[in-house]
């Protein structure tokens, strides 16, 4: 581990320590970047990646031209993490863009982003691959909105926040993370079999973490589904006490 890394770690947790002490209470505004700055003798980079960290675990929450705010948060919360790599036994390889287009919502969608029936949406559907072996789909829903770029090709793999966020990523957010089991229609079936070229059931067992994406008003800004093969799955998390 760098300094660098070291060094914004521990402000997070000097932070962190602070809030359960109740010097900073929920829905306190947190002291500006300069006054930080200045507390901890670092950067200003230094503080907004501490401030990330805290925003990641939920105990702030970052509004954009308001400031930092203390959330509500719980002592005894079971906290799991949503990343890729450590969600799939071995992580993945690379990944393979199968479409990006203007869709109109279905009635899950409507629910999930709570848009009209006539919003136009973003749908991005990727494989994830370990070698040769697909072992995820991942499909985003993101509201479309004007001078969004939906070109195929100018899409890399990356996960919803930064697709949303570009620049700003991990301030002015938050999500919930459900995960279930499920038996996978054929529809899903069918991606796999392209994939591989290989006739599929078209049923199987798979694990699939449903990702929601609010913006700091508590409104739905994106939905996603993330299908893994059950035997690469793989929970990790940690509680707070």
């Amino acid at each position: 581990m760098s300094k660098n890394e070291v060094k914004y770690l521990n402000i997070a947790d000097s932070i962190k320590i602070k809030i359960l002490s109740n010097i900073y209470q929920p829905g306190d505004l947190l002291p500006s970047e300069n006054s930080l700055c200045e507390e901890y003798g670092v950067s200003r980079m230094t503080i907004r990646k501490a401030i990330e960290v805290l925003v990641g675990e939920g105990y702030l929450m970052s509004s954009p031209g308001k400031g930092t705010y203390v959330r509500e948060y719980s002592l005894n919360k079971f906290e799991v993490g949503f990343k890729i790599d450590e969600i799939i036994r071995g992580g993945y390889s690379h990944a393979k863009l199968i479409h990006a287009k203007i869709m109109a919502p279905t009635i899950e969608l409507v629910y999930h982003l709570q848009v009209a029936p006539k919003t136009k949406i973003v749908c991005i559907r990727s494989m994830l691959f370990q070698g040769e072996r697909p072992v995820a789909l991942d499909e985003k829903y993101i509201p479309y909105f004007p001078g969004m770029n939906i070109k195929e090709d100018s899409f890399s793999y990356r996960d919803m926040v930064s697709i949303i966020f570009g620049e700003n990523y991990g301030f002015g957010y938050w999500e919930e993370i459900f995960v279930t089991g499920v038996m996978t229609d054929a529809e899903i079936g069918a991606f796999f079999e392209e994939m591989t070229g290989e006739p599929r059931k078209k049923q199987k067992f798979m694990m699939l973490f449903e990702q929601k994406l609010y913006d700091s008003d508590d409104i739905p800004i994106g939905y996603g589904k993330l299908y893994v093969e059950s035997d690469l799955c793989r929970l990790r998390g940690n509680s707070r006490v």
